[in-house]
């Protein structure tokens, strides 16, 4: 339903009900199996529609001839979301997909915008957001601790904050436009026309995750911790060159254009995300924390030898029937890992993983190109 309030502004009022079927995958990847293992997620072929109920208002305000202003809001109720049924039967308990999650969005979103004139434009933008519900993904409630008093599996009933939920976001695009024979003139020639520079600006809320001890076990509720927030700015230039000036009017309004383009401009590279088992960025306390007594005292031997049988019994070998044994891991060049070369080996893997900082904003980086619009 839409109702202009004046010839500048504009009322929208949306609600609609959606319908979908589940994933082919979710009703019948594991049905009908003959044999089931323990904790087996099996299909089930007679799930319903998951629904939402979606309701939306916005107001859209022309301030102008130059700037506008918008406004949304929006809910929506998600039911019959796919999520796994629990079930202990003899010999093996197995679990089943089903529709039986609950949702719900709601945010509401600004937006400021000004058009290319006297050579500047922008678009600013801000959402503030929450999306939460019982389940954030089909799997997430897989294999969750069973109630220490009845041994029963507890599956949320209150919703939580989903993993992808972000709270607060905001965009800011500033543009600087010249157009054909536009900008500074030096000697007769505009060295700015045809060119389009570009800022990016965005910042953004950490997402949720569940606190963990070392050993992986969920502390406290689920999903109550919050990821870092961080912010970006990126540039793009472009530049324009009409073919007509070269070649005349039969190119039409082929044009070739040149454009750069560089993200993170300013090299940010705070750490976006942590590790949930310690809150670092760099240390997960699982693989990446491990000590001298995780490996085995048993030394890798490069070669076989039958004079000393120790060299090809089975602790030799992988799954693959193939040897232990790393040439990169024997530093003395001894033919033999021992349990400190292992540890030391692991110690130069840590030392890699830590550098590549996955956790971190990826430090700046330029790319150029060209193309041709006809």
């Amino acid at each position: 339903l839409t109702y202009p309030v004046t010839d500048r502004s504009i009322f929208t009022l949306a609600y609609g009900v959606y319908f979908q079927m589940p994933n082919f995958s979710y009703m019948y990847d594991g049905f009908n199996t003959d044999r089931l293992r323990g904790n087996t997620i099996v299909g089930n072929p007679n799930m319903e529609a998951q629904r939402t109920n979606a309701y939306q208002v916005s107001y859209n305000l022309q301030m102008s001839d130059d700037f506008a202003f918008d406004l949304t809001a929006y809910y929506k109720d998600i039911y019959n979301q796919v999520g796994i049924r629990y079930f202990r039967v003899v010999p093996d308990n197995y679990q089943e997909y089903a529709v039986a999650e609950y949702g719900s969005a709601r945010g509401i979103e600004f937006t400021l915008r000004k058009r290319p004139t006297d050579h500047i434009g922008f678009n600013i933008n801000y959402t503030l957001a929450s999306v939460s519900g019982t389940s954030s993904s089909p799997e997430s409630n897989y294999n969750l601790q069973p109630d220490p008093y009845t041994g029963r599996v507890t599956f949320p009933l209150a919703e939580f904050p989903f993993s992808s939920d972000r709270r607060h976001v905001v965009n800011a695009i500033l543009d600087f436009v010249w157009g054909n024979e536009e900008g500074m003139d030096i000697a007769g020639i505009h060295p700015m026309e045809n060119m389009t520079i570009s800022f990016v600006n965005r910042f953004l809320t950490g997402t949720p995750y569940t606190r963990q001890d070392r050993k992986g076990n969920p502390v406290g509720e689920f999903n109550s911790e919050r990821q870092p927030s961080f912010w970006s700015t990126d540039l793009r230039i472009t530049k324009s060159f009409r073919l007509k000036d070269w070649f005349g009017e039969s190119v039409g309004r082929t044009s070739f254009q040149i454009f750069a383009d560089v993200f993170n401009l300013f090299n940010r590279t705070a750490f976006t995300a942590v590790y949930a088992r310690t809150q670092d960025p760099d240390y997960d306390g699982n693989t990446l924390n491990r000590v001298l007594g995780d490996f085995s005292a048993s030394p890798w031997y490069k070669d076989a030898s039958l004079a000393n049988p120790t060299t090809f019994q089975a602790t030799q070998y992988d799954q693959y029937g193939e040897r232990l044994y790393r040439a990169e891991a024997d530093k003395n060049g001894d033919g033999v890992v021992t349990q400190e070369e292992k540890y030391n080996s692991y110690l130069n893997y840590v030392k890699d993983v830590v550098s590549f900082r996955s956790n971190y904003q990826t430090p700046r980086s330029a790319f150029f190109g060209m193309m041709i619009n006809f």
